[in-house]
């Protein structure tokens, strides 16, 4: 299991809880922060740390799978 420190967690949520604008250009960061199972998916359950991913999670869901893959998180939330 992962151990992160105080400060390593507090800034893994404060990367969670960034605006639109700062998350498309630190979109790698974000996935690899969603994905805490490591299996370079991102589950709702996992999803739902960050209100933004939850709340368009369906939309970035583009195959229906109900997971959204590392190719449909950079779509949906990289830069454009």
């Amino acid at each position: 299991m992962l151990k992160l420190t105080r400060s390593a967690l507090a800034l893994v949520f404060t990367i969670l809880a960034l605006p639109r604008a700062v998350f498309a250009q630190d979109v790698a960061l974000v996935f690899e922060a969603l994905d805490t199972n490591d299996d370079g998916l991102v589950s709702l359950e996992e999803a739902r740390v960050n209100d933004f991913v939850t709340e368009s999670f369906d939309d970035a869901d583009t195959n229906g799978d109900l997971v959204i893959s590392r190719e449909e998180f950079f779509a949906a939330y990289g830069p454009e």
